[in-house]
Order: C-alpha cells, then structure tokens, then sequence
C-alpha cells in the first residue's frame, strides 16, 4: 500500500501460489496518498501506519480485511507522525521501528506496539539503541521481532536490534550486518530472517 519516493493511495495484491500472476488492484487507502508507510499483518488484518502525505508526515493508521478486496477502515494513529521506520508482526501484534518525522532529517527511537484484535491508537513499547529510518528492514516471527540497518544521524549503520513482541521494553543488540547500509528488503520464516538489497555509501 502506498508507494516508495511517490505518493499513492493505491493498495495491491498477489496471490502467493499463484506463480505469474500479475499483481492487481485491491482497493485505496482509506485516509490519504503516502510514501513510506509501515505495514503490519496477521492471517486477517493488515495495517499501514504513518507515511509522508502531499504536505507532510501523518499518523493514521488504516486497517484491511485481506481476504475481503476493498474492506477497509480507520484503525487509530500513532504516537507519533511517522515514515519511513520499520516495522514487524505476530498474530497478536504489529510492530513499528523508528522512522523519520519529516523528509528525513529528524530520526526517532520510539517504538510502538498496535493490537490487531482491539482497533486504538499506538501504544509505547520502548525505545531501539540509535534513532534511524530503515524503511522495508523489519522481519519477525511469532515471538521476535528484528530489524537491521538504516540511515541515521550522522550516517548508515549496519547494527541489527531485537525485540521480544509480546512484552515491552527497549530493543536489544542481535548482531551485525555485513556493511552499513539502508532500503534493504526482508522477509522471515519462523526461524530465518532474511535482509537483501539495500544502500551503500
């Protein structure tokens, strides 16, 4: 939902067995055109949180039905007006990692937490170890929560942190990536979680 470095209000889907299937129209944002929101999932319940609007950085948050093309509502906001930050998933919980609260000159540490089951506002969870935007660098399984890299003050860092979703607290050291870097892409299965691509100085 929402685009990357343009504003839309566009939301598309593709089915995972399908291989070839060209990814089509499932509906609009509920709220305005963005770029860099978060997104968040369980089985039911997407959320997309955040982003840049045509005039400047937004909270809202907009929940879906996915297996319902065009179900769509107002969830809550954020804490905060966000882009660009990370973000992760359990059944229960969806996650949001830092970001930026402009065009990218004022980088956050806040983490937020969001109830798939009881639509509200973002909760405080604790706070990650170096204020960043990371953009797609979030991955998860159903009890932690990591991501890795970003752009931050004064530059791109290759620390990757942790989070164990269903408590709160502040985000943990887990390790390093190979080169500091950001916009990578991640995904996760129950036991990897997987980080490709990204920016170099």
């Amino acid at each position: 939902a929402g685009g990357a470095g343009s504003n839309t209000d566009a939301i598309t889907k593709f089915t995972f067995a399908t291989t070839g299937e060209n990814v089509v129209v499932w509906g609009a944002l509920l709220t305005t055109a963005v770029n860099g929101a978060q997104g968040m999932s369980n089985e039911t319940r997407g959320l997309f949180a955040g982003g840049r609007g045509p005039s400047s950085t937004v909270r809202n948050i907009d929940a879906i039905t996915i297996a319902s093309d065009g179900t769509k509502h107002d969830f809550g906001d954020l804490i905060n007006t966000i882009s660009d930050g990370s973000s992760c998933s359990s059944p229960v919980r969806g996650i949001t990692f830092g970001g930026t609260t402009d065009a990218g000159t004022t980088f956050v540490t806040t983490i937020e937490y969001l109830t798939f089951a009881s639509e509200g506002n973002g909760q405080d969870f604790g706070d990650i170890q170096t204020a960043r935007e990371s953009g797609d660098n979030g991955a998860s399984n159903s009890t932690r929560g990591l991501f890795a890299g970003g752009t931050g003050s004064p530059g791109k860092v290759n620390t990757i942190e942790f989070i164990t979703i269903a408590t709160t607290g502040d985000s943990i050291d887990f390790g390093d990536l190979s080169a500091a870097k950001n916009a990578m892409s991640a995904c996760s299965s129950s036991t990897r979680a997987l980080f490709g691509g990204g920016y170099t100085p």
